[in-house]
């Protein structure tokens, strides 16, 4: 869906299909007016998603009391990223 909403973001006519989405000529009449897109920000539920996002080299936001029994974790989470 990310992917979806980027592309969407460009303001140019597209198409997509996925495994779970599938958009024909899709089209917004208003675009956002940061460039390229507008900032994106990934929350990490998960201490292992964090090489993912930085992978797509996403801002990471962190919750640390809802992904962490240890304080130890958010180290290791951090630098996974």
């Amino acid at each position: 869906s990310l992917a979806i909403i980027q592309r969407a973001w460009t303001g140019d006519k597209f198409s997509y299909t996925g495994k779970f989405y599938d958009c024909k000529d899709v089209q917004l009449n208003v675009v956002p007016v940061q460039k390229p897109s507008p900032p994106i920000h990934i929350a990490v539920l998960r201490n292992e998603v964090a090489p993912f996002v930085g992978a797509q080299q996403f801002p990471m936001m962190m919750i640390p009391y809802a992904t962490t029994e240890r304080l130890e974790e958010l180290q290791e989470t951090t630098a996974s990223y």
